[in-house]
């Protein structure tokens, strides 16, 4: 072979070396092997952050003194009371109806009435009003007091009407001896 054959070839090899050590290790010299790389250190890790407390709730709106359109709030009448005022739970159910703009029957009143038979708790005709002066055939005070012991939904509630209200009432009778 020929001399300028030999340094053509020589010559096309070291920009190649060259171009293939400049893809390893740029701070070796061309030729040398590729010094192990030291490992990096490691970025110091940073503190967790403190979580942030959790935000106060707002305090709860006030309630709204107005009920929703087809709702009322009823409070009348409340557990005790007496059967001789069912008059004015009508009159106030219909109150609550109208200050609410729904039909004066937007509640409609049930009144279930126990008294006692032989001991037991049974349900009866309801006394009215004027039970207190109800007498049986011997000219006897049928009943001492007859008052609230359920009503159901529980006054307060919010509800839709038109409802009906079940007021339940326990007649007591008079002990024998203090009848009439």
């Amino acid at each position: 072979m020929n001399a300028w054959v030999r340094r053509l070839r020589l010559a096309s090899l070291v920009p190649l070396t060259v171009l293939v050590l400049s893809c390893g290790q740029t701070d070796s010299p061309i030729g040398a092997p590729p010094s192990p790389s030291a490992p990096e250190p490691a970025p110091e890790p940073e503190p967790a952050p403190e979580p942030e407390p959790a935000p106060e709730p707002e305090p709860a709106p006030a309630p709204n003194p107005n009920p929703p359109p087809g709702t009322v709030v009823y409070d009348l009448p409340g557990l005790g009371g007496d059967l001789a005022d069912e008059e004015s739970w009508r009159l106030g159910f219909q109150d609550e109806c109208e200050t609410a703009r729904q039909d004066a029957n937007c509640i409609r009143l049930s009144v279930v009435v126990l008294g006692y038979a032989d001991g037991e708790l049974v349900k009866i005709p309801n006394p009215g009003p004027n039970y207190a002066e109800l007498v049986d055939d011997q000219g006897r005070l049928l009943y001492s007091a007859c008052s609230i012991t359920d009503i159901v939904p529980a006054p307060g509630t919010e509800v839709t009407v038109p409802v009906d209200v079940t007021i339940t009432v326990v007649c007591e009778p008079f002990p024998p001896e203090d009848a009439g």
